[in-house]
């Protein structure tokens, strides 16, 4: 699931320098589709069959695959921000 992140900010700027804005759109929508597979609590799996779409490992948690999603996507957030503005709706699960 990590790598479908953390090319975004790579294919992005490959998009800038060769004129080609398509490679950052397809890596943007690789990682929307991801962010929308999350469970109830707004968690991602670690690992996803790129053909089918379906998770193949659902456990999420603190670890090897699963948390680097989540520093590689506020990475891209912090650099992109306004290119990725609206493209994913606020989930904060509640602590409660």
């Amino acid at each position: 699931v990590v790598g479908g992140e953390s090319l975004t900010l790579e294919f992005d700027l490959l998009g800038r320098l060769t004129g080609r804005p398509a490679y950052g759109r397809a890596a943007r929508r690789a990682v929307q589709a991801l962010w929308l597979g999350r469970n109830a609590l707004g968690l991602v799996g670690k690992h996803i069959d790129a053909a089918t779409g379906r998770w193949t490992e659902t456990v999420a948690g603190i670890g090897s695959h699963a948390d680097s999603f989540y520093k590689e996507f506020l990475s891209s957030l912090d650099v992109s921000w306004t290119s990725l503005t609206g493209s994913f709706p606020p989930s904060t699960p509640s602590a409660t």
